[in-house]
């Protein structure tokens, strides 16, 4: 019963992080900073979501425009590979700044009933 009801649910969004990684240098790009990372963990996909995160804060939260590895363009950079990354509308990074590439995905919620 109690897997019945948590079936009737409304869905619940979750952001799942899917790749993380640090910014090691900035370089001049088409009129804006590009920023250098090195993946840590995961993968960055271009389709994805991005956060720059600074002392623990969101600075920048959206899609970005360019993600190369050695000025190729490309759609996914895994773990301990190099790339660079360029933002549409923000161009704040700083040397330090930690990436969160990440996907919103539909959990369903746990019914917990009612301790009478």
């Amino acid at each position: 019963m109690k897997k019945e009801m948590a079936e009737r649910l409304p869905k619940l969004d979750q952001v799942k992080v899917m790749g993380e990684a640090d910014v090691l240098q900035l370089f001049p790009a088409s009129k804006k900073t590009a920023a250098g990372l090195r993946v840590m963990s995961g993968s960055l996909e271009k389709a994805l979501n991005f956060r720059v995160i600074r002392g623990g804060e969101a600075v920048y939260s959206g899609k970005i425009q360019s993600l190369k590895h050695f000025k190729k363009d490309v759609e996914t950079v895994p773990k301990g590979q190099e790339c660079g990354l360029l933002i549409d509308g923000f161009d704040g990074f700083q040397v330090g700044d930690k990436i969160e590439c990440s996907k919103t995905i539909q959990v369903a919620p746990e019914f917990v009933p009612d301790a009478e």
